[in-house]
């Protein structure tokens, strides 16, 4: 269960990140 949320939190936090450097 935590692994597949933190997952998800990682990818969510990835893309967040990519948009802010665009």
């Amino acid at each position: 269960m935590f692994s597949i949320q933190m997952r998800q939190n990682l990818s969510y936090f990835t893309a967040a990140a990519s948009v802010i450097q665009l």
